[in-house]
């Protein structure tokens, strides 16, 4: 071989190796100096005061701009600056990325549950910066803040989509991907929807009981709810029950709780007006006797509709939202209409399906549960709910805006590389036993080919593996180059 026909190559890569070396080191020596122990704080000497450098304020968006890439740019102007300036907000410098769109919604005026429950988790003093659909543009701004984020909150198709690319997951032969461990799935149901389990799957609800349970973020609508003024009963409209219904489908035999002709016979044994707020009814859907409609309400009217209510009624959708909620916020008691349960033993609330799941666990005066198609049971528990109403706002601990803020952080700090590995031990250890590892059933010659069969790309979870100075290579690269295209900005 002729080794002249490399010399030009080999000199090349070296004068480019030395220069990107001389750009880190003196970033760091100069300015910076990156925690070796984690790859999440930045640690650092500020350069001369004045306006930024990278982030002038003439580069802001339009106050007004309240699309997520004004966001974006507003957040990492301000983490910039701060870290220019060092006085970065506690917890400031620890960068969430969200690519599920629920996120995105919110800031376009989605209020369905998800949406809810998305605006909740936003809050300060997290950097949190949105991401279009795709898995492409996620990976791109993940590289970026690397040595920063601490989750990347996606939509559970997106989770597994995200393990089974070979561009988008961290693994042996791609170091510029995302560690699964990283990903969260934002999963509205009780079941579990990511590669690595329940703890990785992010639910609004506490659906089931530990260890079965989803890893519970929650939401608050307190921020939502408190603006509509509280309403004393007397001034509240004379015993109205508002129906909760979106649609006019929502009273077909198909969807409903309780069977129409409940409504006229208890308005007039009650003395109670059923009201509910729908648009017009379509074809072969009508509303039955004894339910007015208000129409179609945008969310101040609606929540002024319920405020001036005695009750808020179930019909049995939608499942899970958070209007019963905002009931409750509202000094409104909820009628929770339960749709199956054991006939063997009907007080087993265990085995009760509810319209709200969550809120079946309670009782009078907050919530009333009533079993389907009990047309005395609804009666009782309209009389018991108009006798003793509510005198006061009532916000579950666990809904309180501070209680979400605390799961946040909680969830944040949690070590998802640590639990991962635990969860690919458990894994391996238990397709050992099965016979799946070499010379067993499955004919897999290899531990990597174990793995690979468990559904996790190698190297995934980089320890088990083998390959950790690889990744701490990779993450002493994504260091290097924050602090070197820094201090040559700053010079």
């Amino acid at each position: 071989m002729d080794y002249r026909a490399l010399k030009k190559p080999r000199a090349a890569l070296v004068c480019f190796v030395v220069a990107f070396v001389a750009v880190a080191f003196l970033g760091r020596s100069a300015y910076y100096r990156l925690s070796p122990s984690t790859a999440d704080s930045i640690h650092y000497t500020p350069p001369p005061t004045g306006p930024s450098l990278l982030f002038p304020a003439s580069l802001d968006p339009p106050a007004d701009d309240r699309s997520w890439h004004a966001h974006n740019a507003r957040a990492t102007a301000a983490l910039f600056r701060c870290l220019e300036r060092a006085d970065c907000a506690p917890d400031q410098t620890k960068v969430v990325i969200l690519q599920g769109w629920h996120f995105r919604g919110v800031l376009d005026g989605y209020l369905g549950g998800e949406g809810i429950w998305a605006s909740s988790a936003v809050r300060p003093p997290y950097t949190f910066l949105y991401t279009d659909r795709g898995l492409d543009p996620m990976v791109r701004l993940y590289r970026v803040f690397a040595p920063l984020v601490r989750a990347v909150i996606v939509d559970a198709p997106d989770a597994h989509a995200c393990f089974r690319d070979p561009y988008c997951a961290l693994r042996r032969v791609w170091a510029w991907g995302i560690p699964v461990w990283k990903i969260l799935s934002f999963h509205y149901w009780d079941y579990a929807d990511h590669p690595l389990g329940r703890k990785w799957t992010l639910s609004p609800e506490p659906y089931l009981p530990a260890p079965d349970n989803n890893t519970y973020l929650g939401y608050s609508v307190q921020p939502s709810c408190t603006q509509q003024p509280f309403i004393p009963h007397a001034q509240r409209a004379l015993k109205q029950v508002y129906v909760y219904a979106k649609t006019a489908d929502y009273f077909s035999p198909e969807k409903r709780a309780f069977p129409p002709h409940v409504f006229a016979r208890l308005s007039a044994a009650l003395g109670v007006d059923f009201v509910v707020g729908v648009q017009e009814a379509g074809a072969g859907a009508a509303l039955p006797a004894g339910v007015a409609n208000l129409g179609g309400m945008g969310p101040a009217r609606f929540y002024e509709a319920v405020a001036r209510s005695w009750v808020l009624m179930g019909m049995g959708a939608p499942s899970t939202s958070p209007t019963p909620y905002d009931a409750l916020c509202l000094g409104v008691p909820f009628i929770n209409p339960i749709l199956t349960w054991d006939p063997a033993h009907p007080a087993d609330r265990a085995k009760w399906v509810a319209q709200h799941e969550a809120l079946k666990h309670l009782g009078p005066p907050h919530v009333y549960n009533v079993f389907r198609d009990d047309a005395d049971g609804l009666e009782a528990a309209l009389r018991a709910a108009l006798a003793a109403p509510l005198l006061d706002r009532y916000i579950l601990p666990r809904m309180e805006l501070a209680a979400v803020q605390a799961r946040v952080g909680a969830i944040l700090e949690t070590d998802w590389r640590g639990a991962a590995e635990a969860v690919l031990a458990a894994r391996v250890e238990a397709a050992a036993e099965k016979g799946s590892g070499p010379g067993g059933a499955s004919g897999a010659e290899t531990e990597d080919e174990v793995r690979a069969g468990l559904g996790y790309p190698c190297a995934v979870l980089t320890t088990d593996c083998g390959v950790d100075a690889f990744l701490d290579r990779a993450i002493a690269i994504d260091r290097s180059l924050v602090q070197g295209i820094i201090f040559l900005k700053t010079r």
